[in-house]
Formats: structure tokens, C-alpha cells, sequence
């Protein structure tokens, strides 16, 4: 099965993305482990409390091999902005602490991606948003 899920979260992320199942994100128990070629995680992650535990739980359901897409609100980029004057804090506020669980930087969440023995293969900044896509490692053998 090759299946290409994108997780979202009722009435806070919802996925438009073509080509994706869209899961639940509480269903993610409900996912075969290995059974998916790709997971996209778009804004999703900043509403999860235990993020580690939910990142090593989303590597269990990706094959060998397979793609993690996270995005999200990089916070430096955020304070550049502010910054620079080209968004208010009050702007940024009602961005960042919108029923948020936490926020990162793009190199804190390449850090825990790589606790979950993922290696980055791809990393961008667009605006205040980060893009990761981390791949599953095939075991020796």
C-alpha cells in the first residue's frame, strides 16, 4: 500500500492538498505502522502538547524509505518581521498563540525530526513559514 496521508485538525487545519488522504489527526493510532509512503504534518504540529512523543509515533506509520512533510510558523522568522515592520506584534500574537500548544524554529524542529532518525532532505523559509521534508532511513540488512 502506497498510501499519501496528510493530517488535520477539525476546524483549526484543514488539508486541501490533492493527492492525500486526510486523516484525523487523534486517529493517528487508527494507521497501520509502514504503511505509508508519506505523511504531511501541515500546521499541524504547533497543536500537539507532547510533540516528541507525536513525532516518533508518525515515523512508526511511514515505510522504510518514506517522506515526513512538516510545516509551520518559524519564531524567527516571526521576530524578523516584527523587526523589520512588516507585521505588528499584536499581528504576530493572534498568529502564533492561535489554540497553539507551542511554536519552533525550522532548526528545532530539523533537531527533533533527527531525534526520530530522519534524515532532512529538504529545508526552506518562505515568509514567517518553514518547510522540512525528512526520509525514513532503510535498516541495514
Amino acid at each position: 500500500c502506497k498510501m499519501k496521508i496528510a493530517l488535520y485538525l477539525p476546524g483549526i487545519v484543514d488539508g486541501s492538498e490533492d493527492g492525500y488522504q486526510y486523516v484525523d489527526l487523534a486517529q493517528v493510532m487508527d494507521i497501520d505502522d509502514g504503511s505509508c509512503e508519506e505523511i504531511l504534518l501541515e500546521n499541524c504540529l504547533d497543536y500537539v502538547s507532547q510533540r516528541k512523543d507525536f513525532l516518533s509515533e508518525i515515523v512508526k506509520k511511514v515505510r522504510y524509505g518514506g517522506k515526513i512533510i512538516v510545516s509551520g510558523i518559524d519564531l524567527h522568522q516571526v521576530g524578523r518581521q516584527i523587526t523589520n515592520g512588516f507585521i505588528t506584534t499584536s499581528n504576530a500574537a493572534s498568529v502564533l498563540y492561535d489554540k497553539r500548544q507551542s511554536s519552533s524554529t525550522i532548526d528545532e524542529m530539523q533537531s527533533l525530526l533527527e531525534l526520530g532518525s530522519l534524515t532532512i532532505i529538504s529545508k526552506q523559509l518562505s515568509d514567517i513559514n518553514y518547510t522540512l521534508i525528512a526520509q525514513r532511513g532503510v535498516p541495514n540488512g
